[in-house]
């Protein structure tokens, strides 16, 4: 088992309801601090051009010390641009193209997952893999 980089644990004493995009640029930063700002994270929102398509944010992963590599991640899908849950959860896995799906997520379970993801051994895998890279070239 790889060593866990990331230690994002969901906040206990938060009284206000986040959406996915707060959640998901949280997390973000947490990701900077954790890797030591050798991992930075991103988040993108794209709103729907017509009625009907849904809002879609995608937290991507930036290092910097790779010509600021980007992967994106994981994808959030809110069908309704209106109601903020519930949403679709994608973890991109691009090596074995072999995406992970979470469907209908609400909010109650929407950072539980996430932190289910950033737990996986996909998630640990990927951001160990750019580690060794950044480590390599920097040696």
């Amino acid at each position: 088992m790889e060593k866990n980089i990331w230690q994002y644990t969901v906040p206990t004493n938060v009284k206000e309801q986040k959406n996915a995009y707060q959640v998901l640029k949280s997390i973000s930063e947490e990701l900077e601090k954790d890797t030591k700002g050798n991992i930075e994270g991103y988040v993108t929102e794209v709103f729907p051009s017509k009625d009907g398509e849904p809002v879609t944010y995608a937290l991507y992963l930036i290092v910097p010390k790779l010509n600021n590599y980007q992967y994106r991640l994981i994808e959030v899908v809110q069908k309704n641009p209106f109601i903020d849950f519930p949403v679709d959860i994608t973890l991109l896995d691009y090596e074995n193209s072999k995406h992970i799906f979470y469907k209908e997520i609400s909010r109650e379970k929407f950072e539980g997952v996430l932190l289910e993801i950033i737990n996986s051994e996909l998630v640990k895998h990927i951001l160990g893999k750019l580690i060794q890279i950044i480590n390599t070239k920097a040696a």
